[in-house]
């Protein structure tokens, strides 16, 4: 293969201006910079005296003038000489310009007159010198081809030794078709016309290689063609990465083509000033709109198969037009729109798409835009579908508690400081007896007939009417002028129900209880609005009133209780709250393997508080949640404590109802795990069997991941939660723990006894082991040994007892043996 050289030869660099103007040859000198030429005497003998680029260009033919200004740009920027045929117009005579860059701003013109240069003479071996530093190969052939002349670079591939009296092409292998070529040469020095830039390939053993070659025919004294100068430069690497990016890009129309999102470009006609206010370039965008550029999916997504159809103006105008919003969030967004869900009318239907848009400014303009479009449709009716049911009753069509809630806070948002709303709860009395004595079709039925029924009755109100669940209904009216207009409309609604119901061919009369409560004079947030309207609710129900307005007097939580409510929030921000540790006992060593954490607070002014009594407040509340990770956490504590101690000791921990509801618990727990490196086989958390049937599908869910974590589970305060056998079976819980109310008296009550004997007997054959509360005596520990029960819990082994005591304990009992 022909290698190029890289740099301009030594020799060159080293000679001077006036060694170059010493030249036998017109020499120009052409300052890039400032577009000034200098001169050699020969060149003013032969032409006339220039001074400047635009005294030259006159002199000059038009194509010569072209042709001379173009390689003067490419020698400077590529660094490369060059070689070409220029014609005078005065006087009228042509010649071969030969050009070397000495550096970016000064170039060396040579110019071949009709007159020989003299061999070996100092201006010829100063022109050989030129030809040297060209970065191509240079070959001077006669008539038929033979080389007379080959520069430094042509004779490293065919030297004239090796070539004497030969054509070019029969000694140069890197050309395939020898005799194609021939011809051309030969058709160059029989019409005299150069032919420059031609692209030409060669191969280097199995590698295709390409060259930019120009042919320029050399003229005798007379102006006959006597030869030729042939030019070879390796643009090799310049054709192998415009081949490259020639396939990428029909690899990408290819792509955009079978793509099944719509491609689109968009030109402006004209530009859209991007100085201009943003409004003004939305509307300027939709008139200078013009689809120059679309693949299939965008055609047949407007309803044509043929590209064609959708190009040009007016299509865009009408496209974007439907787009208003988004060009010009488009423009504010600094020309880019990401996964943008649109909407438009298409055959009478909405059509939804996600669009992508990317704008392209040049000197403060905006010429193009290009963009993508995924049809949406019909995931967009899906989700549409999955969030109208996740927020609607599917029996009845109604909003559901979800719902409502969020129509709860959103009002609480944007009540002014006047404004007044009402939220009304219904409770249908004695539907149980509907659905038992007509069948549950038909308690269904009336359920669905409820929600119609006050719609008619209400809705000049604006009301927001929700379907709780069971036979419980809410009704949310966003404004009332004073407390009595909401008394006025629970009348309403109770007469609207009581109106009978056509039931398959069967009358049913239905009766309600009604409980209200009003923001802001009762409650200002929404977990007390429903709990204050549930408690008026089941006050009407209890009075037999029909209507009932939320009274303090009617709530078991008296204000003092509510202000212990916020004693509790402050007593777990400022820790307050200590757990008391009960060792449980493995039955059969008679050896304690954990302790049941349990929840103490001594209130600094009201005194110690039965955990009974706080715990029922938080768990209607959200404070369970800060609450129930407090406990937790303080028991990972302990638990690693003792870990790192040598005790491998679990502990227990109580879990809420609302705990199963909090889809961040699980969360949470791992991240506390994580946090104090406790492994999760050390925690233990306790479940009531009551909470577990309240939700029994989400509470499957929370415990199937709490399990996963590793996590034990025990269901606490077995046998008084009235759980099937069908469902307990399907929890991943490992063990049981019998409600004290049971084994404290097994000794004289056979009943009991049963009770606590099945219970075991049961757990066996489910695999679980289980956990008796309320040993109080050694003679039920005998007892519950000989029933095969596993583990026991009770004042009998010892009380609930400070962290700090448990030492002592442990020391002074035989309920542990370090061995």
């Amino acid at each position: 293969m022909i290698k190029s050289k890289s740099t301009v030869a030594p020799e060159l660099t080293s000679l001077s201006v006036s060694q170059l103007f010493d030249l036998r040859a017109p020499v120009l000198l052409w300052d890039i910079k400032t577009s000034q030429l200098s001169h050699n005497a020969d060149f003013s003998d032969s032409y006339q005296e220039l001074t400047s680029v635009s005294e030259l260009m006159p002199l000059l033919t038009s194509v010569s003038a072209e042709k001379l200004l173009q390689f003067i740009g490419d020698g400077v920027q590529g660094g490369h000489s060059f070689c070409l045929d220029v014609v005078f117009v005065e006087p009228a005579t042509s010649c071969i310009v030969w050009g070397v860059a000495l550096s970016d701003e000064q170039v060396v013109l040579v110019f071949n007159r009709h007159h020989p240069i003299e061999l070996n003479s100092a201006a010829y071996q100063n022109l050989v010198t030129l030809f040297n530093s060209v970065n191509a190969y240079i070959w001077h052939l006669n008539q038929r081809g033979e080389i007379l002349f080959a520069n430094q670079a042509a004779e490293s591939v065919i030297t004239l030794e090796a070539s004497k009296n030969k054509s070019l092409l029969e000694v140069l292998p890197l050309w395939g078709d020898a005799q194609r070529r021939q011809d051309e040469i030969l058709t160059t020095l029989k019409n005299g016309i150069a032919l420059h830039g031609t692209l030409e390939a060669g191969h280097d053993g199995d590698k295709e290689c390409w060259y930019k070659v120009d042919k320029i025919p050399t003229r005798d004294s007379s102006g006959d063609v006597s030869g030729l100068m042939l030019l070879m430069v390796d643009v090799s690497v310049d054709e192998l990465n415009k081949r490259a990016l020639k396939a990428t890009e029909e690899r990408y129309r290819e792509f955009i083509h079978d793509s099944s999102d719509a491609v689109f470009r968009i030109d402006l006609y004209p530009p859209v000033d991007t100085t201009l206010d943003a409004t003004q370039q939305a509307k300027d965008i939709q008139l200078s709109a013009v689809l120059v550029e679309s693949n299939l999916a965008m055609s047949q997504m407007n309803g044509s198969d043929e590209i064609s159809d959708i190009l040009g103006g007016a299509f865009i105008k009408n496209f974007f037009s439907e787009f208003d919003g988004s060009l010009l969030e488009f423009v504010e967004s600094s020309y880019r729109l990401q996964n943008k869900e649109v909407s438009r009318l298409f055959n009478g239907e909405d059509a939804f798409y996600q669009l992508t848009l990317s704008g392209a400014i040049e000197n403060g303009l905006l010429i193009r835009i290009w963009g993508t479009a995924r049809d949406v449709t019909e995931s967009h009716h899906y989700l549409s579908a999955l969030k109208y049911q996740a927020s609607h009753d599917l029996l009845t069509g109604l909003p559901n508690r979800a719902a409502l809630y969020a129509a709860i806070e959103t009002q609480i948002k944007s009540a002014s400081e006047h404004n007044r709303f009402a939220l009304i709860l219904i409770d249908l009395d004695r539907f149980k007896e509907i659905n038992d004595t007509l069948g549950h079709d038909v308690g269904d039925k009336l359920l669905t007939l409820i929600g119609p029924r006050l719609v008619n009755d209400i809705d000049d109100y604006q009301a927001f009417i929700a379907r709780l669940g069971g036979d419980e209904f809410a009704v949310l009216f966003p404004k009332i002028r004073n407390n009595q207009q909401a008394v006025v409309l629970g009348y309403r609604i109770l007469d609207a129900i009581r109106e009978p119901f056509e039931l398959d061919g069967f009358t049913a009369e239905v009766n309600a209880s009604v409980g209200i409560a009003i923001y802001p004079d009762q409650a200002n947030d929404l977990t007390t609005l429903m709990r204050y309207a549930d408690v008026a609710m089941y006050q009407a129900k209890a009075d037999n009133a029909g209507v009932s307005v939320y009274r303090s007097s009617y709530d078991q939580y008296t204000p003092q209780r509510l202000s212990m409510m916020n004693d509790l929030g402050k007593a777990i921000r400022e820790d307050q709250l200590e757990l008391y540790y009960q060792p449980k006992i493995d039955i059969s060593s008679g050896q304690v393997y954990g302790f049941e954490a349990l929840l103490r607070w001594n209130h600094p002014e009201v005194g110690f508080i039965p955990p009974v009594e706080f715990i029922s407040l938080a768990e209607v509340s959200n404070i369970i949640h800060p609450l129930t990770k407090w406990v937790v956490e303080s028991s990972i504590i302990q638990a690693k404590a003792w870990l790192d101690a040598g005790y491998e000791f679990s502990v227990a921990a109580n879990l809420s109802t609302q705990n199963l509801s909090d889809e961040h618990f699980v969360e949470n727990l791992g991240a506390l795990l994580e946090k104090h490196q406790l492994p999760a086989e050390y925690l233990e958390l306790e479940i009531t069997e009551s909470s577990i049937m309240a939700y029994p599908d989400r509470a499957l869910r929370t415990l199937n991941e709490i399990n996963q974590l590793g996590v034990a589970l025990s269901i606490d305060d077995f046998g008084t939660g009235y759980s099937s056998l069908a469902y307990l079976k399907r929890l991943p819980v490992s063990t049981l723990k019998i409600d004290s109310s049971f084994v404290m008296d097994i000794l004289d009550d056979a009943q009991d006894s049963i009770i606590v004997s099945s219970t075991i007997n049961l757990a066996h054959n489910l695999g679980l082991e289980v956990i008796a509360e309320g040993v109080e005596e050694r003679e039920i520990l005998t007892m519950l040994q000989d029933m095969n029960c596993d583990k026991a819990q009770g004042y009998y082994m010892a009380k609930p007892m400070q962290a700090k005591d448990v030492q002592a304990w442990l020391n002074n009992e035989k309920w542990y043996s370090a061995e």
